[in-house]
């Protein structure tokens, strides 16, 4: 944590991200992205095969991993790791390709740190949003971000309980969910 800016709390894992980097399969670390998901993230391909057991293991432990650095400092992951995080009973070459993705974003973006500070008011403002059947099973994905002012103090991304049948349905499950 770095206080030298006053009244800000700027929060990063540079070797946290270095390590998981370089645990990564070899030809994964051979490019970077600008975003942490690709646009068809929740487009399932019915036809992609299913991983062998071994790389399945892979997948795990590479989500289990960047699930516990996007719960400390880096919230911009955090809609990516959950659609990984569902998929880890069995995940096939198609959500391989789509992690892949995702580890060459937190490595291009290692040195952005997550910048919290208060306001003078020192209000806790709460935004939620959902998007609208996402999911292969027409549920819809809701969000939360909590703040003082600068940056996220409180944030969670994650399915809805529940399948809707609009979008403005959408926004009242994700309110009542988060």
């Amino acid at each position: 944590m770095d206080f030298s800016v006053p009244g800000l709390c700027k929060m990063a894992q540079y070797d946290c991200i270095k390590k998981l980097w370089l645990s990564l399969p070899d030809n994964w670390r051979n490019g970077y992205k600008n975003n942490a998901a690709p646009l068809n993230l929740f487009k399932v391909a019915e036809d992609s095969a299913e991983l062998d057991e071994k790389k399945k293991e892979e997948y795990h432990t590479i989500t289990a991993k960047t699930l516990w650095l996007s719960q400390r400092s880096r919230p911009d992951i955090q809609l990516a790791t959950g659609y990984h995080c569902t998929k880890v009973k069995c995940p096939n070459a198609d959500d391989w390709d789509r992690l892949k993705f995702l580890m060459q974003y937190p490595w291009k973006t290692r040195f952005l740190p997550l910048i919290i500070g208060m306001k003078e008011d020192g209000v806790f403002t709460i935004y939620i949003d959902g998007a609208h059947a996402v999911h292969r099973d027409c549920r819809g994905q809701g969000g939360l971000i909590g703040t003082f002012g600068t940056g996220a103090m409180l944030s969670k991304s994650g399915k809805l309980g529940l399948t809707t049948t609009s979008s403005t349905e959408t926004e009242i499950v994700s309110t009542g969910q988060y």
